[in-house]
């Protein structure tokens, strides 16, 4: 450095009367700086701090999302079982394996709290929430009225409900057919049966008084093509969703068809699957206003769990007019124009699950597959070890995949949504057949019957 550069800078500031305060005024503005950025930071931090917590608190009001899994889950117990029917306020229901007795078991530790001893032809299922928020937890137990060698399904059932945390009946109907599946609507009972006639019959009950408030045959198939008896009822804006995909909504007051109905798509919008001969054939996008956007020959693709996120763009999967149902390429399209935005395969057997920060992950035949909802990208995969049994365990956060570790066999591990990078992971037996969620836990099924509770 050569002289005349060493003095340049000192020589243009104004000269100090004893050199100290000078230097020290000098400092202030870098200080003032650093406690701006410092306060810009912190404030960044609290709205990031925020929108977490409004993003977790919008999941955790999912059916079915699971409290934080930051830390590896531990088994809470085990027991030998023949299936497993309900779990509600702290309380796990499994038939035994002759399907002669329910038993009400503690959710935390498995002590008993009920038995019920059934009838050599009673039928037990669990009452769907319906999604009103208020739906009391409740089983229904089913037996013929008069019994005939195979023809159950055309005659009269007296139907008992019982409650999930009790085990006590709490009211008892003549339903005129088989019944199928049964939900919620508050306290009253949602039924679809089959009888004499060989269709589809709707009804709403008041269990209460034993009044039957509306009746409807069904205009469509009820469970075909439905991969998720969950939904087969749901209650949103006095519209009831049942059955598979695509098929007609009624109003929950009175019975009545709603044609012009449709479920809502992100953005605001809703989409309309058009149908021939019950079968998924298009789909209509509408705006909020009920505009038509335009119309394209694809069926929703979208997970039951999401964020929200990535609003600009819809994964649907194109139509085919094959014999075989569901093998139509995955893709995604502008959610305002139809405009094609990616192709992702026909990713046969794999259905969407969660989508958390415009990541997608689906689960099937066996895999794993996350997708970036934009681009169409695939982020990350991942074999799984059970097919295709496998519950959709997430808090929103992470993914728990049942996967075979190298090291420690079978293993549930925790996939980050957004990455695939694995958080941890938990042992389950060689023999697992299922994992999915129960109540606020995670329920591990064995190939001979064994149900382990982790939580």
């Amino acid at each position: 450095m050569t002289e005349h550069d060493d003095v340049g800078v000192d020589h243009l500031a104004p000269p100090a009367q004893d050199g100290g305060p000078r230097r020290r005024r000098s400092w202030w503005p870098v200080v003032a700086a650093v406690a701006l950025v410092t306060v810009i930071a912190a404030g960044a931090s609290v709205m990031e701090d925020r929108r977490e917590s409004a993003r977790r608190a919008q999941l955790a009001a999912i059916p079915g999302v699971l409290a934080p899994l930051d830390q590896p889950l531990q088994e809470l117990w085990r027991t030998q079982v023949g299936g497993e029917l309900h779990a509600a306020e702290g309380v796990v229901v499994f038939s035994d394996a002759g399907g002669l007795t329910l038993r009400g078991l503690d959710l935390a530790d498995g002590d008993l709290r009920w038995s019920r001893d059934l009838g050599a032809d009673e039928e037990c299922q669990p009452v769907l929430d319906g999604g009103g928020g208020d739906d009391p937890p409740r089983i229904a137990c089913q037996t013929a009225l008069v019994a005939q060698a195979g023809a159950s399904q055309d005659q009269a059932h007296a139907v008992v409900l019982l409650d999930v945390a009790t085990g006590a009946p709490v009211a008892e109907l003549e339903i005129s057919g088989y019944v199928v599946a049964a939900g919620g609507y508050g306290t009253d009972l949602l039924v679809a049966s089959v009888g004499r006639t060989a269709g589809i019959l709707l009804e709403r009950w008041e269990p209460g008084t034993g009044r039957r408030v509306w009746a409807q045959p069904a205009a469509e198939d009820f469970l075909g093509g439905s991969h998720d008896v969950t939904s087969v009822f749901r209650v949103v804006d006095e519209l009831l969703w049942w059955g598979a995909p695509g098929t007609t909504p009624l109003d929950v007051r009175t019975g009545e068809v709603v044609p012009d109905a449709a479920p809502s798509v992100p953005g605001g919008g809703t989409l309309v699957e058009t149908r021939d001969d019950d079968r998924v054939v298009g789909s209509r996008v509408l705006d909020a206003d009920g505009t038509l956007l335009f119309d394209a020959p694809v069926e929703p693709w979208a997970p039951p769990v999401s964020d929200g996120s990535a609003p600009e763009v819809l994964t649907v999967r194109r139509v085919e007019t094959g014999p075989l149902l569901s093998t139509g390429e995955v893709i995604g399209i502008d959610a305002r124009t139809g405009e094609l935005r990616w192709t992702g395969g026909v990713l046969a057997g794999v259905s969407p699950r969660v989508q958390v920060d415009g990541v997608l992950v689906a689960v099937g035949s066996g895999r794993v597959v996350a997708i970036d909802v934009l681009t169409g990208e695939v982020r990350w995969e991942q074999g799984a070890h059970l097919r295709p049994y496998i519950g959709s365990m997430t808090d929103g956060d992470v993914l728990l995949v049942p996967q075979r570790d190298a090291g420690s066999g079978p293993v549930l591990a925790a996939h980050d949504i957004r990455s695939g990078q694995v958080r941890w992971t938990v042992g389950i037996p060689e023999q697992s057949a299922y994992a999915g969620v129960i109540g606020d836990k995670v329920l591990v099924m064995t190939g001979d019957g064994v149900a382990i509770v982790l939580g």
